[in-house]
């Protein structure tokens, strides 16, 4: 379970004997950042260090009116300047300038999880029509000079029940993994389109999984969307994608 310690602060006129904390090396930091969020926010509010790997920074309003910050441990040897930046997104969750520095700290900063060994015999790349492997191959070839190093595998097929949405692909970080679902493996399937899904996938693993200031997922940053819209054959894929029949056939394809 992931240590934590909790730090309560009230503003804008704190009683020191209204909270405790265990002190930390990085004390005169922490001490910085509550001042700086006293001066921006003007409520009560605690702060709370974590060692959360799945969220960097959230806010969570309490029902006795204050506001709980909840922030990594690495932000206590932060500079100056990101300290400012947390204390402004703290004001403002939407800030985009605050965002922008962040953002940055956190993707040069945030503890890596390790990757989870994939087991080559659970990969399957032959389907009955496609072949992922040789499609993988041109793409890691043509557009990332063969720089991509994940493993990829036609995905389970999925229990049948009506469906709103489907989900053609998806890169797992942590299991260095792309999979693509296997309703696509069907002869009306063409394989500019299955490439075009794996050429997707592809470039979440290229540009990596991003984190906003407040901790959620950025998937689709705009650089993300600038290289997808110069793939050869993205508009292509994207109008047989469009074509209501199509979408029809691979939401209810059933794979053997």
């Amino acid at each position: 379970m992931s240590e934590q310690l909790e730090f309560l602060w009230s503003s804008p006129s704190p009683d020191p004997a209204a909270y405790q904390r265990a002190p930390l090396p990085e004390e005169p930091r922490l001490e910085l950042l509550q001042s700086l969020i006293s001066e921006r926010l003007k409520r009560p509010f605690t702060i709370t260090i974590t060692e959360n790997r799945q969220t960097m920074m959230s806010l969570r309003p309490q029902r006795n009116g204050s506001m709980n910050v909840r922030l990594h441990k690495f932000f206590l040897t932060a500079p100056d300047d990101v300290l400012n930046a947390v204390a402004d997104w703290a004001r403002h969750p939407r800030d985009k300038a605050a965002g922008v520095v962040v953002d940055a700290y956190i993707r040069a900063h945030a503890p890596k999880r390790e990757q989870l060994p994939v087991a080559a015999e659970s990969l399957q790349t032959r389907g009955k029509v496609h072949d992922l492997l040789p499609l993988y191959h041109a793409v890691n070839h043509a557009h990332f000079n063969n720089a991509i190093a994940c493993a990829i595998t036609w995905g389970r097929a999925p229990h049948r029940h009506r469906r709103r949405y489907m989900r053609l692909g998806s890169y797992a970080p942590h299991e260095n993994l792309i999979r693509i679902h296997p309703h696509l493996d069907e002869e009306f399937v063409p394989e500019f389109f299955v490439q075009y899904i794996v050429f997707h996938e592809m470039l979440h693993a290229h540009l990596g999984i991003g984190e906003t200031a407040n901790g959620r997922r950025s998937i689709h940053p705009p650089s993300f969307r600038l290289m997808e819209q110069a793939y050869p054959d993205f508009a292509r894929a994207e109008a047989w994608l469009k074509q209501p029949k199509n979408l029809s056939r691979v939401m209810r394809a059933r794979r053997a």
